[in-house]
């Protein structure tokens, strides 16, 4: 999976299809381009849906295309 993003180029729909189901924390970051202070308070806020699996955190991706969705 490469997420690296090209800063001058926006994230669509079809960019969101082709990730892993479920995604990291860091790949989250990635592609939200925001801080891990950021990202972990709207876990934690739920405004990212997240699943925890023991003591690690994923975020589904069609999650992550809702709260990116409701940001617009």
């Amino acid at each position: 999976l490469d997420t690296t993003l090209d800063p001058e180029r926006k994230t669509n729909a079809a960019d969101l299809r082709d990730l892993p189901t479920l995604l990291t924390a860091a790949e989250a970051i990635r592609i939200l381009r925001i801080s891990r202070r950021r990202f972990y308070l709207s876990v934690a806020d739920g405004t990212i849906p997240h699943i925890k699996m023991g003591r690690c955190l994923r975020i589904p991706r069609d999650g992550l295309a809702r709260a990116i969705g409701a940001g617009k």
